[in-house]
């Protein structure tokens, strides 16, 4: 269906894939387009309640006032924009995602990376407030509108665009976990979050200093019956830490066990100590680094 409606290379808009080579992944556009498919009769955001007066059925949404989006972020594979290495481009379309000042999160947080991992802070946006880009929602776009807006630098340092990737690229390959998982998993980040907010708790500092990622060692990915949490840390955890630790998982596990869920005792390893074919038998649920 697709592929019938894209035109040879020869027969692309003058200048298009031309000016496409000044994007990359992470660029930002000004007064991106802002539209998704919904019911007004049966509304849940703010945007589509806003239409259910007027409207008759299911119909593209088209947000005004505060629920626009200064900005959007191209979040395509740099690669697949301008499709220069081929002689038939394929893709008509990028991707982009809505960029806006939140007064939900401080910076110094997202910055650590501790907060909802659909989040994602954006440092260099030249005015004042807290940017994040919110992967919850990804725009089409017709690629010969992208080739005549300017891009925008949201990250000045190569380090961050590679966080950008690698956010992205999570976000995408997580795979289908179990409820009882996915509420272990969220009562955890809780437990961190609540942590990292106390500002006399030198646990939580202990931890926010230390503490890169947490995985996890499932049975079997289909059904998982068993699990064990592994925190990888940048530093040998101290004692207090892992007491601390070892009462969420006491918590964890009563509620696991309700639910057929066998949670094993936690393992705590040094990144440094951790081989790549062991790392690669694990499925990472969070990241602080």
């Amino acid at each position: 269906m697709i592929d019938s409606g894209v035109p040879p290379l020869a027969k692309w808009p003058a200048g298009v894939l031309d000016n496409l080579k000044r994007w990359e992944q992470g660029n930002l556009v000004r007064y991106p387009p802002f539209f998704y498919f919904a019911d007004p009769n049966v509304p849940i955001w703010s945007a589509t309640m806003d239409y259910s007066a007027d409207s008759e059925g299911p119909e593209i949404i088209l947000p005004e006032g505060d629920n626009l989006p200064l900005y959007g972020i191209i979040t395509t594979q740099t690669c697949d924009i301008a499709e220069e290495d081929s002689d038939r481009p394929i893709r008509p379309w990028i991707q982009m995602s809505p960029v806006y000042s939140t007064k939900s999160w401080k910076k110094s947080k997202l910055e650590d990376g501790n907060g909802p991992r659909y989040l994602f802070l954006i440092p260099d946006i030249d005015e004042p407030g807290v940017w994040v880009a919110d992967f919850r929602i990804e725009i089409p776009i017709e690629k010969g509108w992208l080739a005549n807006q300017e891009p925008i630098q949201g990250f000045r340092d190569d380090e961050e665009k590679h966080k950008l990737g690698e956010r992205l690229a999570w976000l995408r390959s997580r795979p289908a976990w179990s409820p009882p998982l996915v509420e272990a998993i969220r009562s955890l980040n809780r437990k961190l979050q609540s942590l990292y907010q106390q500002d006399e708790s030198y646990l939580g500092d202990e931890l926010e200093r230390s503490l890169e990622e947490v995985a996890v060692l499932v049975d079997d990915y289909s059904e998982q019956h068993e699990v064990q949490f592994v925190f990888i840390t940048s530093d040998n955890l101290s004692d207090d830490c892992k007491e601390l630790l070892g009462q969420w998982w006491d918590s964890a596990r009563e509620e696991a066990n309700r639910s057929n869920l066998t949670l094993h005792a936690s393992d705590f390893v040094k990144s440094e100590n951790l081989s790549l074919a062991d790392y690669r038998k694990m499925t990472r649920v969070l990241s602080f680094r």
